[in-house]
């Protein structure tokens, strides 16, 4: 599952530099296609991830501080986005958009793995 989302996460930020650098727009539409699987398909693993690996005693927490985290995001994203537009040109805003989410999706590979207590992990089984 790490891998589809490092992999989804790549390819989304490279549809982005694409799309803001390409003029031809057959090339364009192929690159937002990629962008639209790359979003399910590291979206998937992603919330797969999370549902195997969060303990059950804390999934309810955890799903309502990362929807509320995701939801509350985007309309500061969509209001930074707009002010920047009008100061930067919108293939430069769009492929430093595409950079920073290659460079997060990389810094996400160098969190260390927490090892949980087995009491609490999910995938657990009781010997008896």
């Amino acid at each position: 599952a790490y891998r589809r989302a490092f992999a989804g996460g790549v390819v989304i930020g490279a549809a982005f530099i694409i799309v803001a650098v390409v003029r031809n727009e057959a090339i364009a539409a192929g690159a937002l296609f990629c962008f639209g699987m790359a979003m399910v398909y590291s979206g998937t693993a992603i919330q797969a991830l999370f549902q195997r690996e969060i303990p059950e005693a804390m999934k309810g927490r955890f799903f309502a501080i990362f929807t509320t985290t995701c939801y509350s995001t985007m309309p500061v994203t969509l209001f930074l986005n707009g002010v920047l537009s009008q100061m930067i040109e919108l293939p430069v805003l769009i492929t430093a958009n595409g950079m920073m989410v290659v460079i997060i999706t990389v810094a996400f590979l160098f969190i260390p793995r927490v090892e949980t207590d087995p009491a609490l992990s999910p995938n657990t089984r009781l010997r008896v």
